[in-house]
């Protein structure tokens, strides 16, 4: 029997879960097409297609840098040395843009390095779910005192100078994380519901941030 290797299997369903985190569809502007935007890390992470490189994370992270695909069944695998793979058959349906999370486990000692991708494989039969639209609602933040910086779901949003900061974020539980300069980092969880607004202010502390 040749070397196992230890594939790290997440369950993927378009409905709405993705690696690690949520995962919505919105309508791609290329209706010919399906997208993915990766948040992966490391995001020197390589990123392969149907076994064929792709790039890396790093190439699909951005507001506007996407993994494009036809659409139909792909294999989607993260590969990066001294940690382990991950390998998923996803069915992208036309024009709909997903976001999938993950950050990558280091192997433990004495654990085989995983083989590196390759051409030719036929992705595995994937079952069609009609991909689940989002709900949205809208997250309005007020700090004291500015400038400060908003953090959502790690991901680093807006310097506020001035004015409130107004957001639509998909319906659910969002991580909030506010920091100024010598002020302490303010962290927490806040829900946002369809059509509703969430209003948080946020006086901001002295002190060191964490981050």
């Amino acid at each position: 029997m040749g070397r196992l290797r230890r594939l790290l299997f997440v369950g993927f369903a378009v409905a709405g879960w993705g690696w690690l985190g949520a995962t919505h569809a919105d309508a791609s502007p290329d209706a010919d097409s399906s997208a993915a935007r990766l948040l992966v890390s490391p995001r020197q992470t390589e990123v392969y297609v149907d076994g064929n490189p792709a790039g890396t994370a790093d190439d699909f992270d951005g507001f506007t840098q996407r993994l494009r695909v036809p659409p139909g069944p792909h294999e989607i695998e993260l590969f990066l040395q001294g940690y382990r793979s991950v390998r998923e058959n996803v069915l992208f349906a036309p024009g709909q843009s997903y976001k999938l999370r993950h950050r990558m486990e280091p192997l433990t000692p004495g654990e085989p390095e995983p083989e590196r991708p390759k051409p030719g494989r036929a992705p595995a039969e994937v079952a069609l779910v009609e991909p689940r639209q989002p709900s949205y609602g809208t997250l309005s933040i007020t700090v004291r005192p500015l400038p400060a910086t908003v953090w959502i779901d790690d991901e680093r949003w807006e310097a506020l100078e001035s004015e409130a900061l107004s957001i639509q974020l998909a319906e659910g539980r969002h991580r909030v994380e506010i920091e100024g300069e010598g002020r302490s980092r303010y962290s927490t969880i806040v829900r946002v519901l369809e059509g509703e607004t969430t209003t948080l202010n946020v006086g901001l502390a002295e002190g060191r941030s964490a981050r």
